[in-house]
């Protein structure tokens, strides 16, 4: 079989932007009891072979030598991955040696994605959106940026743990850890394992930032700004960007700061025409998420509500209490309403209801102008929903057509 010198397991958006840089590329992907063989041709995938089994099945000598591209989503744990080890190339490596300008790479459990846009925005606004490259595991893949046609001079990196395993040889500028908390422990032997991947970014920049209540791994040098692990996201924001106003003699517009916008699913507003202020963190399947949420929601002159629920991921939603200071009410929903209220109802008071569908049709009409509710659900969303996007999207829905029908009513009396 003729190998081409590109072999990438997987097919998704990151193995397509390296097949496009090298303009040749073959791609191996698994499902469930078969591996199909894909080739690179004439800028799309074409489908070659099937083979039966998955990678621990492959005859590997028929696919190697090449340079072999591993999908962050496989885990390297795995037996088959003793056979490609050797000639694995990092996406991550290739991307900090190749691209010619500075590079700012940000971590961390929860916000990373927000925090990377809202940073990126700020810096293209600062620099001109032509000198910018925002992306990683944000969306845009990091090859993306070596094939534009563009000089950036700068690259803002969200990147996962998944994309910093096994990573040698590579030098940021900048390294930022915004947080901590267990996660993705089907993946990693031990919390310890996740934590230190985490570390593993700073370990590799040449200046560093990360929480000053964390205390870091022997040999790396202390923090260029003072932040809390659990403080409001805006406030970190702007301690990073003085700091890079600094390092980069560069100055980011006084307006730049307000026309900051969220990402979908994650601290996501809108405001009703009566005034009251409706947030979407569906992405917050996990307590240190929501703790993270709570910490920065939008301060306001009314009340604050609190919705939790959906399918139960192992926490310990007693560690909500103290973040609940200035909530009225918690509004608690779905498969492990009653475990979430055993563990808050000391500390705050709590309403229960079968599915995030019944709280919306009874929750909004109790609303008043400058009052606030804050979907951050600390649970995954598949008892009711197909997913967080999903569930986002409907509460949404639901909110907007509650306060249709209450203008509406109050126009007729």
């Amino acid at each position: 079989m003729s190998t081409p010198p590109i072999l990438c397991l997987g097919r998704g958006r990151s193995a397509t932007s390296i097949a496009r840089f090298f303009g040749q590329a073959q791609a191996l992907e698994e499902t469930e009891d078969s591996v199909t063989l894909w080739n690179w041709t004439a800028g799309e995938w074409i489908q070659k072979e099937r083979f039966a089994g998955g990678f621990e099945q492959i005859s590997w000598e028929d696919f190697l030598p090449a340079k072999v591209f591993l999908s962050p989503g496989i885990d390297p744990r795995r037996e088959f991955f003793s056979s490609v080890q050797a000639v694995e190339e990092r996406e991550l490596e290739l991307f900090c040696n190749q691209f010619g300008g500075q590079i700012i790479g940000i971590t961390g459990t929860n916000g990373k994605s927000s925090f990377t846009a809202a940073l990126g925005g700020l810096l293209k606004e600062a620099c001109g959106e032509e000198k910018v490259f925002v992306g990683g595991n944000l969306g845009t893949p990091l090859f993306e940026a070596l094939q534009r046609g563009v000089a950036y001079e700068l690259a803002v990196v969200e990147l996962s743990s998944f994309q910093l395993e096994r990573i040698e040889g590579l030098s940021m500028n900048l390294g930022i850890l915004l947080n901590l908390s267990p996660d993705h422990l089907d993946r990693y032997d031990s919390i310890e394992d996740y934590y230190q991947t985490k570390w593993g970014l700073l370990k590799n920049a040449q200046s560093i930032i990360y929480p000053k209540d964390y205390r870091p791994p022997s040999g790396l040098a202390a923090s260029a700004v003072d932040f809390w692990a659990l403080e409001p996201f805006q406030d970190v924001l702007k301690r990073v960007g003085g700091f890079l106003e600094s390092r980069l003699s560069l100055k980011i517009p006084a307006g730049a700061w307000s026309r900051i916008q969220s990402l979908p699913h994650r601290l996501e507003r809108w405001q009703s025409e009566r005034g009251v202020i409706f947030v979407n963190d569906s992405k917050s399947t996990n307590i240190a998420s929501t703790r993270y949420a709570l910490a920065s929601r939008p301060k306001i002159r009314g009340r604050s509500y609190l919705i939790l629920g959906g399918r139960d991921k192992g926490g310990d939603f007693s560690e909500l209490a103290a973040d609940l200071s200035g909530i009225e009410q918690v509004f608690v929903y779905g498969e492990c309403r009653e475990k979430i209220c055993k563990a808050l109802s000391a500390s705050v008071k709590t309403e229960v209801f079968s599915s995030l569908g019944d709280l919306m049709k009874s929750v909004p009409s109790r609303l008043q102008e400058d009052d606030l509710l804050l979907l951050s659900p600390a649970c995954s969303s598949f008892d009711e929903f197909k997913n967080y996007e999903d569930r986002g999207d409907r509460f949404f829905q639901w909110a907007k057509e509650a306060e249709s029908s209450l203008i509406a009513r109050a126009k007729t009396r």
